[in-house]
Parts: structure tokens; sequence; C-alpha cells
């Protein structure tokens, strides 16, 4: 999708004619411009939101999974186990 949508920027942006005669089109073209980014910056959110929700619960499922008191331990800041 976001590469339909730079397709047509790209089109846009190569019209360079007066405004009088494209009626507003240099303006709405920025606007299409500041939307792209937009969506892209919230598609880029969302998947680092998904991304770290899958980490989190694969750190849930070690920390209460079946590694019981003689599974391994995580590590401290300073690198040490316990």
């Amino acid at each position: 999708m976001l590469t339909q949508m730079d397709d047509i920027y790209a089109v846009l942006v190569t019209m360079d004619y007066p405004d009088a005669i494209t009626n507003g089109l240099r303006r709405q073209t920025d606007i299409a411009r500041n939307i792209i980014e937009k969506t892209r910056g919230d598609i880029t959110f969302s998947l680092r939101g998904e991304h770290l929700e899958r980490a989190i619960a694969r750190l849930s499922e070690q920390m209460t999974g079946d590694q019981g008191p003689s599974g391994p331990l995580l590590s401290r800041a300073g690198g040490e186990e316990e």
C-alpha cells in the first residue's frame, strides 16, 4: 500500500505547471506527502508494538513456564547469575 502511495506521489510531483492550470495541485501534493509520512509512521509504530508484545509474551512464558526452581535464572544488570 505504501508503495502505491509513493508511486502516486512521484507522479504528482512531476506535474510542474502553474497553479492556475493545476488548481492547487502543489498544495494537494504536499498534503498527500504529509499523509504518506504519517501513515508510514503509524505502520512502523504498530509493527514495533506487535514485536514488543511478542517479546513480553515470550519472557512471561519463560518466567512462568516449565523451568521450576532448577531452571536458568535471569541475569542481573551486572551480568551475574543469582
